[in-house]
């Protein structure tokens, strides 16, 4: 029964990380965040967004890709009072 519990409980960590959030920042000033890396395919990168829906982006347009951090969110954008 413990070897049954233990190969549950690896399984599960095992699959925990991959869906790793990825984020795209565009040469205007955009970002994007995907669940999973983007595929580069002729030119484009292929991704899900958080969504759900799959979308293409220009490899020309992309500056930076990188993985973030497990439990980052993103803060909504907040106009300070004055």
């Amino acid at each position: 029964m413990k070897k049954i519990f233990l190969f549950v409980l690896l399984l599960g960590m095992a699959t925990v990380g991959c869906h790793t959030r990825y984020l795209m920042t565009l040469s205007n000033g955009n970002r994007i965040t995907s669940v999973g890396k983007p595929k580069y395919e002729n030119g484009k990168y292929r991704y899900i967004d958080i969504n759900g829906q799959t979308n293409y982006v220009s490899a020309s347009s992309v500056q930076t890709l990188e993985p973030q951090p497990r439990g980052y969110t993103e803060e909504p954008f907040k106009p300070s009072k004055r």
